[in-house]
């Protein structure tokens, strides 16, 4: 499977410490080779420390993309707050 990351999860990535942005290239690595399947809603979940990856599975076309990635937990809380 092919990763593309979307704009704001670009934007995302370069607003982080170099290492915490380490962490979450490695995590991509681990993302292709066998994606794992938590999801909310139509978003798959990845932790990555304190942090997390929310991204799709396109199956269809064999593309996995990442829609936002956050540092810490409670980012991605009040994210998920905001989507339901």
């Amino acid at each position: 499977m092919d990763l593309e990351l979307s704009d704001i999860a670009e934007q995302d990535l370069d607003g982080m410490d170099k290492w915490h942005r380490t962490l979450f290239i490695k995590r991509f690595d681990k993302l292709v080779e066998m994606p794992p399947r938590r999801h909310f809603r139509r978003y798959c979940i990845e932790n990555v420390g304190a942090g997390r990856i929310v991204y799709e599975i396109k199956h269809d076309i064999g593309m996995i993309l990442v829609v936002r990635c956050f540092a810490d937990h409670k980012e991605y809380d009040s994210w998920r707050d905001a989507e339901r």
